[in-house]
């Protein structure tokens, strides 16, 4: 049954679709993340691209993560 499960959600090109956050935080903050989704996608364009263009895109949580000390 997995295995069916992960055929159906399965592109040819692109691999498996499906994406897991999980967010953790002594003081959640609700509204912020349900607006990570469309950040960390990539825009037509830049898949169209392909992997070299990829490659050059700059880390998209960086912005998001505390500097380390």
């Amino acid at each position: 049954m997995r295995r069916a499960a992960a055929a159906l959600d399965r592109h040819p090109e692109r691999g498996g679709r499906g994406q897991h956050l999980l967010f953790t935080s002594p003081g959640p903050d609700r509204e912020g993340p349900a607006s990570l989704p469309d950040f960390c996608l990539l825009a037509d364009a830049e898949f169209a691209g392909g992997p070299s263009v990829r490659k050059s895109l700059p880390p998209a949580f960086d912005a998001l993560l505390d500097p380390v000390p």
